[in-house]
């Protein structure tokens, strides 16, 4: 699975912006289904909450919460910069 990229600028927002308060993927797949593109620190790794976001939970870079089904979209997606001349 792919991380998200996301301009420098626009994830530094978002890792400002972001929860701290989860400690690892097993809690993050636990907590309430926040608002679209909450952000939230998890062992050093930042991540998104995309409500549309159907892929395959890897439990790396893309992580279903455990109340929904496989075949219902919404995944925390982790965040990556996207270095410069790359397509995002």
């Amino acid at each position: 699975m792919k991380d998200l990229l996301l301009p420098a600028k626009e994830l530094i927002t978002k890792a400002k912006s972001a929860r701290t308060d989860v400690a690892d993927v097993a809690t993050l797949r636990m907590i309430p289904i926040p608002e679209s593109g909450i952000s939230f620190f998890v062992n050093r790794s930042l991540y998104m909450w995309m409500p549309l976001d159907g892929s395959d939970d890897d439990g790396i870079s893309s992580v279903k919460p455990g109340i929904l089904s496989t075949d219902v979209p919404g995944r925390y997606r982790r965040l990556t910069v996207a270095f410069p001349f790359m397509k995002v």
